[in-house]
């Protein structure tokens, strides 16, 4: 087996960080005031309606349920923001270059 490259991941840890730093708006913020308006948009629509199930109330019920949906649509969007980023990076390289563009 092989030791991890802790260089390697130093430096992919400092690009995404960087990278978030200055997306800030759209990394932490928006989701944030997203998640704050589904809880208020579905309180307002459906929780006046449903009284306590089995002691929760419908906030204590939503509320993880929204946390967990903005942090997996974040850290999804996040990866693949980095993925994308970098590959159409490399192919305005390589049209620049005026070398032919592998398929494949």
């Amino acid at each position: 087996m092989s030791a991890m490259n802790v260089y390697a991941i130093r430096a992919i840890y400092k690009f995404e960080m960087s990278r978030t730093r200055r997306t800030l708006m759209q990394s932490i913020i928006a989701p944030v005031i997203s998640t704050a308006l589904y809880f208020i948009v579905f309180g307002a629509a459906i929780g006046g309606r449903i009284s306590e199930v089995e002691g929760v109330t419908y906030g204590a019920f939503i509320v993880p349920g929204l946390v967990m949906l903005s942090l997996l649509t974040q850290s999804i969007s996040n990866a693949s923001f980095g993925m994308a980023s970098s590959s159409s990076r490399r192919l305005r390289c390589w049209c620049r270059c005026g070398s032919s563009i592998p398929f494949g």
